[in-house]
Formats: structure tokens, sequence, C-alpha cells
């Protein structure tokens, strides 16, 4: 079962298991590898190339992006009915992983 709202803003909504939600999630997982990888290299001050400036821009916007995303997911409730409500979603989301998100992408920003 699906809740949804409006349909206008009904567009925008994603169901969590539609394909472009995964492509999405897929791509997170690429760039969290990348980090996982580099990260660690930057103890000892390596030297700055273009490439791996345009990885940590490209991290940096998709780890931005994701917050955005997160807004624009359904979810599935523990009852199992997909919520896809803006409200529902949003409350859900500054209750569970926003301020976490929101804190690390911040201190990237900063960075």
């Amino acid at each position: 079962t699906i809740v949804e709202g409006n349909p206008w803003v009904q567009r925008c909504i994603m169901r969590p298991s539609s394909k472009y939600r995964w492509a999405w999630e897929l791509s997170g997982l690429a760039i969290m590898g990348y980090q996982v990888y580099w990260i660690p290299f930057t103890v000892f001050d390596p030297p700055q190339f273009l490439l791996f400036a345009l990885m940590q821009w490209t991290a940096l916007a998709y780890w931005s992006l994701d917050v955005l995303m997160t807004f624009l997911t359904g979810y599935t409730r523990k009852d199992g009915v997909t919520e896809m409500r803006p409200w529902f979603i949003a409350q859900r989301y500054f209750k569970t992983w926003f301020l976490c998100d929101i804190l690390f992408v911040s201190l990237d920003w900063l960075s």
C-alpha cells in the first residue's frame, strides 16, 4: 500500500525502490568507496592533481544533494506501507539522520 498526498507535489517524490533512487544510492556507494580509499592518504599531504580535486568537488556536490534527495524520497513504514507524503518524509528525516547529515555536509563545505 502506498500513501500519497497532493498530486502536484507527488511528482517530485521518488519511491524508495525506484530505479532512479537505486542509481543514486549506487553512485553514493562509489563515492564513499573513493573517500574511504583517499581520505587516509590526505594525512601525508599528497600533491593535488586535477582528478583528485574534481573527485572532492563531486563528492561534496553528491552529499549536499543527497540531503535534498532524502526529502524527496518516500520510505516504508513499520506497518509495510510506503509513505510518500512530503510532510511525513520531512518529519521522519528530521527525527533520524538530518542533523548528522547536515553537520557532516557543513563540515565538508567549511574544509
